[in-house]
């Protein structure tokens, strides 16, 4: 499983749920996740989660294990953190509307990470 393309399908997934917002960067506005929005009941959270978030997309970079190759222990640790980070989103958003189906059906989602997170 690629951690990174599912953080990536995650992230559209929470936008085209309607949590998105426009940021600046480097005189660039891009559409990022809005999880101030998506947790708006729990205010910290959102600030952790957002921080959570970024950083495991940085972590899941082919850049960041270059030197040393990526470890069993590196990788065991990425597919946790994503699956983790994915799954608690996924119940969230599926709190806010009914059922969870729509999303193992999204078109953006690939055959691996539909199975990955297919409904017992």
């Amino acid at each position: 499983m690629d951690c990174r393309k599912c953080l990536i399908t995650l992230s559209g997934i929470v936008r085209g749920s309607g949590y998105e917002k426009t940021e600046e960067k480097n005189g660039q506005k891009r559409k990022v996740p809005d999880w101030r929005k998506l947790f708006k009941e729990r205010e910290r959270l959102a600030g952790d989660f957002e921080t959570v978030f970024r950083g495991a997309y940085g972590f899941t970079q082919p850049e960041s294990h270059r030197v040393f190759g990526t470890v069993r222990c590196e990788a065991e640790f990425a597919l946790l953190t994503t699956y983790s980070i994915a799954n608690y989103v996924l119940k969230t958003i599926s709190k806010k509307r009914k059922g969870l189906g729509n999303f193992v059906n999204c078109p953006k989602l690939s055959h691996s990470t539909a199975n990955f997170y297919r409904l017992r």
